[in-house]
């Protein structure tokens, strides 16, 4: 089985935000915006159907001196013009447990916020014991809250969809999933 070969992806747009100059000295989340919905404005020309994926965007809370809602306010946007989006963050519990400075606060309230809106949630972690020979980590899928906004007869959504499964990353940086006891 091969993995998905994105540098040769002739339908895979990457979008470094650090090049782009998100940063405090930078073009900002406005800059972003306007590369993101320029792409995403050439791709429908070509297909109607554009994935959207936003990988660590709480990064800008701690790049920018954008709020929260800032960068929700940005997702919206960019959601309405997409088929799907996929947006990763860091929630580990530290982050959101403690919440004493504007960056905490912020994180929070764009993590909860995140999650009160998505139909699924993937959530990836080591396990509690620490790492063993042969498993990482576990891997877990469930329905979001946004599920039941969204529910028509064609989602596929129903209580068996959630699931949890082990993981391990090999030596060589392949990964093997696989369910309990097998």
């Amino acid at each position: 089985m091969q993995g998905l070969d994105l540098q040769n992806n002739q339908r895979f747009i990457f979008l470094d935000a650090l090049q782009l100059g998100l940063g405090p000295e930078g073009a900002g989340l406005d800059g972003l915006e306007t590369e993101i919905t320029s792409c995403i404005q050439k791709e429908k020309d070509l297909d109607s159907r554009i994935l959207l994926v936003l990988d660590g965007i709480d990064f800008v809370l701690a790049a920018t001196e954008h709020l929260a809602q800032d960068i929700l306010d940005f997702i919206c946007i960019a959601r309405k013009e997409v088929s799907a989006t996929i947006v990763s963050v860091s929630a580990d519990f530290p982050l959101l447990q403690t919440q004493r400075t504007p960056l905490e606060l912020n994180h929070a309230s764009l993590v909860l916020s995140m999650l009160h809106q998505s139909t699924a949630i993937w959530a990836v972690r080591e396990l509690d014991t620490g790492s063993a020979k042969d498993v990482s980590g576990v891997l877990r899928i469930t329905k979001g809250p946004a599920v039941d906004e969204n529910n028509d007869e064609d989602s596929g959504n129903d209580a068996g969809d959630e699931k949890e499964v082990l993981y391990h990353v090999a030596g060589d940086g392949g990964v093997r999933v696989f369910e309990r006891g097998s």
